[in-house]
């Protein structure tokens, strides 16, 4: 999953056995490791965040709720 605007760029990957958020500015070649091994309560509101940002489907559903 992945979601852009016009300075950096976002991806939710799978690193050492969790779900991560990596972010990266567009003038930079490094990646950046968003949230917090150990904190799943944070880590995972920015993973349900980003996921409803990239996503219209699930923006929608989850609305509903």
């Amino acid at each position: 999953m992945e979601r852009e605007d016009e300075s950096s760029q976002q991806v939710l990957a799978w690193n050492q056995g969790q779900l991560q958020i990596f972010t990266r500015q567009h003038h930079s070649k490094s990646w950046n490791k968003q949230t917090q091994d150990g904190d799943q309560s944070y880590s995972g509101w920015m993973i349900t965040d980003l996921i409803q940002r990239s996503n219209e489907q699930v923006k929608n559903f989850m609305d509903h709720f």
